[in-house]
């Protein structure tokens, strides 16, 4: 009766361990790591993506150029404008920018946003340039943001976040800011650089 009891009790206890457990959906939340520095080693891009397109915020070292989330890797395909100088890219005809991502740790690439810059409407026959700025996750949903430069210099500009709960297939425009890479960037002096998604001000109208 004793041994009965006794293995009745450890199936209970087997079985209390196992639901304590937390779920796989849980565990992958807000799984975001920002990576540096390993943009050169990019490869098996897409035909009309060049190896110079792969870059950050002022194509410094210091700035994530890829993003890693729930074990994807997603990079920021860029196209020079005055806040990302791409030497690389000069002269070439830029035929795509936005993110790709990458489920096989960077064996493959797939286009995961795509962006289409805007008319500018005060000058006409001009685009306003977009680029991507971070990747991350909140809330499973998967946001991008982007950010044009028309700041009052040093890198400000207009960021316009996008949101997607179906990865990818389908994207919503979140939010309008007013992007200060000082506040968006966090501990860039200290070579850790961390993003703070909520550290903008809101804007009311954003060409996008």
């Amino acid at each position: 009766m004793k041994k009965i009891l006794f293995t009745f009790t450890l199936i209970i206890l087997l079985a209390v361990g196992c639901d304590s457990k937390p779920s796989p959906s849980k565990q992958a939340q807000n799984q975001t790591t920002e990576t540096q520095s390993n943009k050169d080693s990019i490869r098996n891009l897409p035909d009309d993506i060049f190896p110079g397109q792969i870059g950050s915020f002022y194509d410094s070292y210091l700035y994530p150029s890829t993003y890693m989330v729930n074990g994807n890797v997603y990079a920021l395909v860029l196209e020079p404008s005055v806040n990302y100088n791409l030497p690389a890219l000069k002269g070439k005809e830029i035929m795509w920018h936005g993110v790709l991502r990458s489920q096989d740790n960077g064996k493959t690439w797939v286009k995961f946003f795509s962006i289409v810059d805007p008319s500018d409407l005060k000058n006409k026959g001009q685009k306003i340039k977009y680029n991507p700025a971070a990747v991350f996750l909140e809330e499973d949903k998967i946001y991008v943001d982007i950010v044009n430069t028309l700041g009052a210099g040093s890198g400000e500009g207009q960021l316009i976040r996008f949101a997607t709960n179906d990865e990818g297939k389908t994207w919503q425009r979140n939010e309008c800011y007013y992007f200060v890479p000082e506040q968006y960037y966090n501990n860039a002096e200290a070579g850790q650089i961390k993003i703070n998604v909520h550290s903008l001000k809101k804007m009311d109208n954003c060409t996008y």
